[in-house]
């Protein structure tokens, strides 16, 4: 039996986003407040003055620290935490993403997604699979990450047909079947 893809649109998406930017103020808030001091003590000081395009040394370090944790989690993680917290996964055509191509995404192409005012995020709402922009430059799909309930009732009373108590089996779930799938009914 397999899964039927479901791709994620704006609105779960821009959750997510939220959270992650929530996320992220927490775990950088450590740097920014040691930086805000420095910057008290010291304002004229080589770290706080702009460089590139109006860019600080500061501003480039928090944009690779951002860039660090969308990476990161999306690397080991399939997704950003808020991803996972909404039951969100970034997939590729091959379903499994390469290193290169999660670096690509989560630097260049969202870049170029916030560039012209955030646009490239609000194509997702008009896209057959609700890709942004980042998603189409770098050839990946966000979709819903969950089980399939028929398919975890499959599984359950196959160990029953085995002669195992399933609720011992999986002593922790509280799973009520809705109804029987077709792959079981031809097994019967």
């Amino acid at each position: 039996m397999q899964n039927k893809t479901i791709y994620a649109g704006f609105f779960p998406r821009l959750a997510a986003y939220l959270l992650d930017l929530l996320i992220l103020g927490v775990l950088l808030l450590l740097f920014r407040f040691s930086a805000w001091i420095a910057s008290m003590r010291y304002p004229d000081a080589f770290i706080f003055r702009d460089y590139v395009f109006e860019f600080s040394i500061y501003d480039m370090i928090l944009y690779v620290l951002t860039a660090v944790y969308y990476v990161v989690t999306t690397y080991l993680l399939g997704g950003s935490l808020g991803k996972k917290i909404f039951h969100l996964k970034v997939v590729g055509q091959e379903k499994k993403l390469t290193f290169g191509q999660i670096l690509y995404r989560e630097t260049v192409a969202k870049y170029l997604s916030k560039a012209m005012v955030f646009v490239g995020y609000f194509i997702a709402g008009f896209t057959e699979k609700k890709t942004a922009l980042h998603d189409i430059l770098s050839d990946t799909y966000v979709v819903y990450d969950y089980v399939d309930e028929n398919q975890i009732y499959v599984e359950l009373k196959q160990i029953e047909m085995q002669g195992q108590n399933w609720q011992n089996y999986y002593n922790r779930q509280q799973f009520q079947p809705q109804e029987k799938t077709e792959e079981f009914e031809e097994k019967e």
